[in-house]
């Protein structure tokens, strides 16, 4: 079995899918691709770890998959993932084999998913591993890859780079941390390709002689570098916000919805002496407080799930994830396996608190089958404690009183 020849053959594939998305069917989901792909290369990466002891589904698994990149490109990654050590492209360690530059560069690399940082940072204004700190980011990279007893005289064959300064990030990417780029066109022979593999293997397989150590390892590093700490920030400003990844002694209290649509009156608009300073540190802390409550929905979520492991680990913060304008903040699910899309609304008033819909959430509402909002409410800080009430669509004015509270303004005067 030829590394090399189904490498060409994915890649070529690829290319012609490509051409087809483009000009036939920009709707095309590269399913037929993705299936030839897994029977063909899954047995060969299989006889790989099994040279180094491993044996597919009970200590590794393998899987290609293709990543929405700017929303129209797709990102191709072959992954070989150890158990115990990473269950998702978010999160963990695994070897990974990305195709970038247009399908003209493949990079073999050990890497790790970005939401293992991401979710630490969110709540200090960090969704996206770019916007992270580079020198945090770059002694990171060193102490995982100084872990895993490579270094930069020895340790690693020639043409493998150890991606610890800034340049090597911006040149490979952000959570690559051992990588070697091959030209597509050029790929070496398969036994050098082999080689490298069994290389990746080797230093990967390091990571789990001793799974919790090295679980304690990896998340005492990543609460070290990037923890949320208050002791470094504004007091006065965060005023009690806890530590997210503590959020799971958060205690909720469950209310249902009531039944009966409330009528409010206009109420007159009263003068305010409002800084802009005053304006910006309420929606500083506005933000922080939604953060806050979509971090509790995402724990409440996992718990909710927890006697379906494989569902509580496919539960996502889409928001992070995938950024804002989804029109929902979590996917989870059902205990059917049905999708269950969350829209997440957090107050620190009572249950009487309006809360506001962009038109691109009611619009979403009314699109997906399960769409439910968690409004999440009286959250008190020092207490650790809230409520949650969840409400179903649709939207309107038999169940809800609705009030537009904004206009889209259109110049459609000529000029003079």
């Amino acid at each position: 079995m030829s590394l090399q020849k189904e490498l060409i053959n994915f890649i070529e594939k690829l290319k012609k899918a490509r051409k087809i998305r483009k000009k036939e069917s920009p709707n095309y989901k590269f399913e037929d691709l993705y299936e030839a792909s897994e029977e063909k290369l899954k047995p060969i990466l299989s006889s790989c770890c099994e040279k180094i002891g491993w044996t597919r589904d009970q200590d590794c698994s393998i899987s290609i998959k293709f990543t929405q990149g700017n929303g129209i490109f797709i990102v191709p990654q072959v992954i070989i993932r150890a158990k115990g050590i990473s269950s998702e492209a978010k999160h963990g360690m695994y070897i990974d084999y990305e195709l970038t530059n247009n399908d003209t560069i493949l990079i073999a690399s050990i890497a790790f998913g970005h939401g293992d940082i991401t979710d630490r940072t969110t709540l200090q204004g960090h969704k996206d591993i770019e916007t992270v700190d580079l020198n945090k980011l770059s002694l990171f990279h060193k102490q995982i890859i100084d872990k895993l007893g490579v270094s930069s005289k020895n340790g690693h064959p020639q043409g493998w780079q150890l991606i610890i300064n800034k340049e090597e990030m911006k040149d490979f990417g952000e959570g690559m941390l051992i990588a070697r780029k091959y030209e597509c066109d050029q790929l070496p022979e398969d036994e050098e390709l082999k080689e490298d593999l069994n290389f990746l293997l080797g230093v990967y397989r390091r990571a789990t002689d001793n799974k919790t150590e090295w679980k304690n390892y990896w998340t005492s590093t990543l609460d070290e570098l990037f923890g949320y700490k208050i002791k470094e920030l504004d007091p006065e400003e965060l005023e009690d916000i806890e530590d997210p990844l503590n959020i799971s002694a958060f205690k909720l209290t469950i209310i249902q919805p009531s039944q009966n649509k409330t009528n409010k009156k206009n109420t007159s608009v009263t003068k305010s002496n409002v800084t802009i300073k005053d304006f910006n540190k309420i929606n500083e802390e506005k933000k922080r407080i939604g953060d806050l409550g979509e971090f509790i929905v995402l724990q409440y979520e996992k718990d909710r799930l927890s006697e379906s492991p494989k569902l509580a680990s496919k539960v996502e913060h889409s928001s992070v994830t995938q950024g804002d304008g989804l029109g929902y903040d979590i996917k989870s699910f059902n205990l059917d396996g049905s999708e269950l899309f969350i829209e997440v609304k957090t107050t620190r008033q009572n249950k009487e608190a309006d809360f506001y819909m962009t038109r691109n959430e009611r619009e979403v509402s009314e699109q997906k089958c399960n769409y439910r909002v968690y409004r999440i409410y009286d959250i008190d800080l020092e207490e650790g404690t809230g409520k949650l009430t969840i409400y179903e669509p649709p939207f309107n004015e038999d169940k809800y009183t609705l009030q537009p509270v904004g206009w889209k303004i259109t110049n459609l005067a000529k000029p003079k």
